[in-house]
C-alpha cells in the first residue's frame, strides 16, 4: 500500500479541495 499511497493522496485531495469550494462562498 506504501508504494501506491501517492495514487491514493490525489483522490482524497481532489475531495478535500471540493468540500473547501463548497464551504467557501464566491468560488
Amino acid at each position: 500500500m506504501a508504494i501506491h499511497n501517492g495514487r491514493v493522496v490525489i483522490p482524497m485531495l481532489m475531495q478535500l479541495m471540493q468540500i473547501l469550494i463548497k464551504m467557501l462562498p464566491g468560488y
